[in-house]
């Protein structure tokens, strides 16, 4: 009798679509991880649209560089609701997502209520952890009641940091399902290079021996600069040769507050401002000590980050701050710079221990933040809920 191999197809995935509605696309955490995810996602299983309820920003380029549609609605006020509202509707039938993915809480509301009337179901994600009354205006907070009673509604809600969960369940979201999924980072794009090191100093017109603090943070009140920045002064009475090295959007001389808070303390010859930045991976290669000092945080990017490119890491106990760093750098309480000068001041004064924290910090991201199986875990929940459809 003949025998006849069978032969074995590969199994035929059907291609699964994904829309992505976010807020805005200006730089911050919420729209690197997206874009992130993006880069990574299997072409083969998924195909991915987003759709900014403002403008392009600056990510915008970017995800239409690699091919994918772009969609920018023009929300700039309330005036301007309806509109955007109707504009979504549009791009969503033409996208026609098996799942709608939003990002941030307005993307979270019109998202919502788009998916309800066109039956397509909808996860949230939440970035953030710091929802206390006293620290939003009137009309977010009322927002986030909102959006509390309306979060049964969704499929589920992924959160990325136990501190961001555990602080909405506090303001009564109750969702179907919760879903954790840290932040993932790219090893190859976020590497040590002693030629950061040397260039970044260079552009700064500083000697390539100087020892840099640095942290990259927007210039908002829940990142803390004045911690950092009285941090600051506080060791350049004892350490005058040590520079610190801000980036991120507003932070430049051209922004008075932060510029009057430097002067009042008599750093701005050891304080450089870099503003918005495209070259992160970069800058944060060329670190001596990074630092968070935020007040309030859910996932800190920035802190993964540094430790992906060997940096140490100081940073505030906010958040997951604590859980990500490990034994890989100092947390220190927030709204102490004196604790903070204090941890900056152990590892100049111990370089061997910058270079031990440092091979720590990327070995724990190998080990618990890697890329590629953070983005698994959102194509596991995305077809999972594609296919109860």
């Amino acid at each position: 009798m003949l025998f006849v191999k069978p032969i074995i197809l590969e199994r035929d995935y059907p291609m699964i679509n994904i829309t992505h509605v976010i807020t805005g696309q200006k730089i911050g955490g919420a729209e690197m991880v997206l874009l992130r995810l993006l880069s990574q996602m299997d072409p083969k299983r998924f195909s991915n649209t987003v759709i900014s309820l403002s403008g392009p920003g600056a990510l915008g380029p970017k995800i239409r560089a690699k091919g994918i549609p772009f969609f920018e609605l023009g929300l700039t006020s309330w005036s301007t609701v309806p509109r955007t509202f109707f504009s979504l509707l549009k791009a969503l039938k033409q996208s026609c997502p098996a799942v709608l993915q939003t990002w941030l809480y307005h993307a979270d509301l019109f998202g919502l209520l788009s998916g309800k009337l066109m039956h397509i179901p909808v996860i949230w994600n939440i970035r953030n952890s710091e929802v206390k009354r006293d620290r939003l205006s009137t009309s977010y907070f009322f927002m986030l009641k909102l959006l509390a009673l309306l979060s049964g509604e969704p499929q589920a809600v992924i959160v990325n940091s136990s501190a961001g969960k555990v602080a909405h369940e506090e303001i009564g979201y109750h969702p179907k399902r919760w879903a954790l999924i840290p932040n993932g980072f790219d090893l190859d794009l976020f590497r040590p290079s002693s030629d950061a090191k040397q260039d970044v100093r260079s552009d700064l017109g500083l000697p390539l021996n100087t020892f840099l603090v640095g942290m990259v943070a927007r210039y908002d009140p829940l990142k803390d600069h004045r911690n950092f920045i009285k941090a600051a002064s506080i060791l350049s009475r004892e350490y005058p040769h040590v520079n610190y090295l801000l980036v991120g959007r507003g932070m430049t001389w051209n922004n008075e507050e932060l510029a009057q808070q430097i002067r009042i303390y008599g750093i701005e010859k050891k304080v450089h401002l870099m503003g918005e930045r495209d070259d992160i991976p970069r800058i944060t290669a060329a670190f001596d000590i990074a630092t968070s000092s935020s007040c309030s945080e859910g996932f800190p990017n920035v802190v993964g980050e540094a430790m992906c490119c060997k940096v140490p890491c100081v940073a505030t106990d906010v958040g997951d701050s604590s859980s990500i760093l490990g034994d890989a750098g100092f947390i220190v309480p927030p709204h102490n710079p004196e604790a903070l000068a204090e941890a900056w001041k152990i590892l100049i004064c111990e370089p061997d221990k910058l270079i031990v924290l440092g091979e720590r910090g990327r070995k724990r991201i190998e080990e618990n933040y890697c890329l590629l199986p953070i983005v698994n875990k959102y194509e596991n929940i995305y077809e999972e809920i594609a296919n109860k459809k």
